[in-house]
């Protein structure tokens, strides 16, 4: 209940004009002028409203009271616009959404929070006006940025809202209100620091990052940088220097860092999906305990590299440089598509089940009732000289023409894998599951396989 609404007055409303509202109501709503007669359910609905108009009174007319009402009801204004604020953001009504932000400005324009809050907001819809492209939209989003930086107080989202504004006057002709001249090339240098800032600003951070790689080649330097923990989807890394950078624990999903220099970069923990690393120089990084699915390494300079107990599903590392790398225990080379015997649900279940029990049909009897298809992780042509690939689970993985010289296979599943034109030499084999590999044509100089733990049946290519 708004006692300011029982009354009839706004917030703003002098106790001289309380006072006056309230002895209007009073004489409208007081029992005694209704009818004897009337219906007694009318009569105890009277009543009920002249004491909350009573109650709204003895509160508004009292100087402390009426401070506390006052708090307590911004309070509950403030929370209930940030919550609409929440609800539209997240149906992606930018426009109702900047709308609320703008009431809570207006409300507690000295409140830190909710001048952010609104900065945010009309970024996030000048950003998705940008997209469009149109004359009017762009000159609309700068607006919108302006406005959001004679707001904003955090000094991270006023560095993101100044490189946006930047951007965006680059793609209108202007850079600080200068129409660019004919003939006139115009590079944004952005820092290092405004880098990071846009990286690591959420999705609104990373659509401005990307447009800034969408005009210019320039890319500043971020080797050393520290993105631990973030969530850079969608994010283009392409062609970046981020020698010796930190990406533990980060969710890298349909992040971009074809050609890149990764040396010695930390990914252990992280979340890969749909990721590029073609043609990027990976050497001496870490990617212990990573998950990979559907991760391109084509081509990819892994010398080194240490992969140890990566879940790794359908990823290629096709001609990939994996030399000395360290693969042990890496498991679930094989995301496997399966047909639940009891319903039409399709089920999924990583290879890594089968490390040690595999069945001769390749299917668990309990649970399973049709081998419908798979997805393998493909090694083809990569280079694993050296590596270690201990107790690790490639069930079924590609591996044709690999060159395998000096490769430690000791303990791992290679239950139906590819292993044609490999060369072989110096490799370990003992206590592997080699069960239906296929070792066609393999350059095999010497490799070690005699262990009572060994399987080799129905292997090809093994005299």
């Amino acid at each position: 209940m708004n006692y300011y609404e029982v009354l009839g007055v706004e917030s703003t409303a002098t106790a001289e004009e309380i006072k006056e509202a309230y002895r209007n109501k009073a004489k409208e709503l007081h029992p005694d002028t209704l009818p004897r007669d009337v219906n007694e359910t009318v009569r105890k609905l009277a009543e009920e409203k002249f004491k909350e108009l009573n109650h709204a009174y003895e509160i508004l007319s009292d100087a402390d009271k009426k401070r506390e009402y006052d708090a307590e009801l911004i309070h509950l204004q403030r929370t209930d616009l940030i919550k609409k604020i929440g609800d539209f953001f997240d149906k992606g009504q930018l426009s109702e959404a900047v709308e609320c932000a703008k009431q809570l400005y207006v409300l507690l324009p000295e409140d830190a929070e909710c001048c952010d809050i609104y900065a945010e907001v009309l970024q996030a819809l000048a950003i998705a006006l940008a997209e469009t492209n149109t004359a009017e939209n762009l000159t609309q989003a700068k607006e919108y940025l302006t406005t959001a930086l004679e707001v904003v107080k955090s000094a991270e989202i006023k560095n993101q809202i100044t490189a946006n504004l930047e951007l965006l006057k680059s793609r209108t002709g202007t850079s600080g209100g200068r129409e660019t001249m004919e003939g006139e090339t115009q590079t944004i240098k952005i820092t290092t620091e405004r880098a990071l800032q846009m990286l690591r600003g959420g999705e609104a951070g990373i659509k401005a990052w990307n447009q800034f790689r969408k005009m210019e080649s320039y890319i500043p330097s971020l080797e050393g940088v520290d993105l631990s923990g973030q969530n850079l989807r969608n994010a283009n890394l392409s062609e970046a220097n981020l020698k010796n950078s930190n990406f533990k624990q980060a969710v890298l999903g349909v992040v971009i860092f074809s050609n890149s220099n990764l040396v010695e970069c930390d990914f252990t923990d992280a979340k890969l999906y749909n990721t590029n690393f073609n043609n990027s120089d990976l050497k001496n990084s870490k990617f212990i305990q990573a998950s990979f699915t559907e991760v391109n390494f084509n081509s990819a300079d892994l010398e080194s590299a240490d992969l140890t107990s990566v879940l790794c599903y359908s990823s290629s590392f096709a001609n990939a440089n994996l030399q000395n790398a360290i693969l042990n225990q890496s498991r679930g080379f094989i995301l496997t598509f399966y047909k639940h015997r009891y319903s039409e649900d399709i089920r999924f279940i990583a290879a890594v089940d089968y490390v040690t029990n595999t069945s001769e049909n390749g299917r668990d009897s309990r649970f399973i009732d049709r081998y419908q298809e798979y997805i393998k992780t493909d090694f083809q042509g990569a280079n694993l000289s050296g590596a270690f690939v201990i107790g690790a689970n490639l069930q079924e993985c590609n591996l044709e023409g690999a060159n395998l010289t000096n490769t430690n296979f000791s303990n791992a599943n290679l239950y139906r894998a590819n292993l044609k034109n490999t060369t072989i030499a110096n490799t370990d084999f003992r206590g592997t599951d080699l069960r239906k590999a296929d070792l066609t044509g393999a350059n095999a100089y010497y490799f070690a396989y005699h262990n009572e733990n060994t399987k080799i049946n129905e292997t090809n290519g093994i005299d």
